[in-house]
């Protein structure tokens, strides 16, 4: 043993073996020598099992004698408190990635392991939203960090980094001329957030992560804006007009027939846009829809929806209309055996300002302000989804009161589309 001083280290000479040279006054600590002379400080313990463990400190040059005994001390402090530094350094190694996380998530949720909200499996549209959130965010900002260190101060400047537009660039997408623009902003900031949160509670279930507190949660997020649109009598009027011009200038029935349901029933675009024949029942008043198409769910709430006279009417004419009906209500042109899928650009063509999920928001506007039905009804008029409610799934059609609530609203709205939606 020696006394670990920047002259006897110096003085030390390498007889062409490995060799350490232990300090005589910590015998954990020492020098150690390789056989080609290279010189670096490290320390020899037993950890809580009993295993000889040793650890590089730093090499001898970059660290000095006195700094490479503090360092030492410190490490040895954490063995006699029971931690592992070796054990540590080495899983710090092979400490799995937020890009590699994010690769092996994808593959889990593909595979259907990984699941939405509701408990099934993520659509194919939400795989595909996750997969830009994942290239264009969170792995150019992220990539790189060890997830099991992953903190809320770096969620945090994650989050401003996307609202500022740190990562905002357009991406040629190899088709010609072909462009994707990234945007950053507070909503897909929080989006992002989002889906981190939920790759974190996955890390830790994989073993990737000690369990407490996800870091994304907690951060500071600016909450959504709540989206607010009405329609006010004329309005509505307006909104018809633009919708007859429509046909009369030869648009097709899919998307004018569309545009008036979601007007009259507060359905959301794809509720409609899917509809089959065998999901509405006449008698009932009502529409009982499948809540899995092509193995994707595309019903949020309720599968049973009130709908009032207005609505049905336009339902029996069309199914007259159709001599030998396809499958479903409003089949493509082309393939009839899949829905029509042409409204995006129907609706541009229609020249009406504001979306069609718009129209949902009007419905329920029109349904409690117009109509004066109490907030519990209008949601469920809507399907709006109640989580924790067993009641519901006994339901298998609806009652008198959302009956003549339906077409208390639907009836006001079809009124007001002919100019008269003042009555009551």
């Amino acid at each position: 043993m020696v006394n670990l001083t920047a002259k006897t280290v110096n003085a030390l000479k390498c007889d062409g073996r490995d060799t350490v040279h232990w300090d005589d006054e910590e015998g954990r600590f020492g020098l150690r020598i390789t056989a080609k002379g290279f010189r670096s400080y490290v320390i020899q313990y037993r950890n809580a099992q009993g295993r000889s463990r040793r650890l590089t400190v730093g090499p001898h040059g970059t660290w000095t004698p006195q700094q490479a005994r503090l360092k030492a001390a410190e490490l040895l402090r954490r063995v006699d408190d029971g931690a592992d530094p070796a054990e540590n350094k080495k899983a710090d190694r092979a400490a799995i990635t937020v890009t590699e996380l994010c690769d092996e998530y994808m593959e889990a949720a593909r595979k259907g392991t990984v699941t939405s909200s509701s408990g099934r499996p993520k659509k194919a549209s939400t795989l595909h939203q996750d997969e830009s959130r994942i290239s264009a965010h969170i792995k150019p900002l992220l990539g790189s960090k060890p997830v099991k260190d992953l903190t809320q101060a770096q969620m945090r400047h994650f989050y401003e980094a996307v609202v500022g537009g740190k990562t905002a660039r357009v991406v040629p997408t190899g088709k010609k001329r072909g462009k994707s623009i990234v945007e950053g902003g507070p909503t897909a900031a929080k989006r992002c957030v989002g889906l981190l949160g939920g790759m974190v509670t996955f890390a830790v279930r994989r073993g990737y992560r000690a369990e407490g507190l996800n870091p994304a949660q907690g951060i500071g997020m600016a909450a959504d804006k709540r989206r607010s649109f009405r329609l006010e009598p004329n309005g509505w009027l307006a909104f018809a007009q633009k919708v007859d011009a429509a046909q009369e200038g030869g648009e097709c029935c899919q998307a004018v027939t569309t545009a008036r349901l979601l007007a009259l029933t507060g359905c959301r675009k794809e509720e409609i846009g899917s509809l089959q024949w065998g999901e509405i029942d006449f008698d009932n008043s009502c529409l009982v829809f499948n809540k899995l198409t092509n193995g994707d769910e595309r019903v949020k709430g309720g599968e049973i929806r009130p709908v009032g006279k207005a609505a049905l009417a336009i339902l029996r004419d069309l199914k007259r209309a159709q001599p030998k009906p396809s499958g479903y209500v409003f089949p493509s042109a082309i393939k009839p055996k899949e829905p029509y899928q042409g409204l995006a650009k129907a609706w541009k063509r229609m020249g009406i300002e504001f979306s069609p999920h718009c129209l949902r928001h009007a419905f329920g506007s029109a349904a409690e302000g117009d109509c004066g039905i109490h907030e519990s009804t209008v949601s469920a008029l809507l399907g709006h989804k109640k989580r924790g409610s067993v009641t519901r799934g006994y339901i298998v059609k609806p009652d008198e009161m959302l009956l003549a609530a339906a077409d208390k609203v639907s009836g006001w709205i079809d009124r007001a589309m002919q100019g008269g939606g003042e009555d009551r």
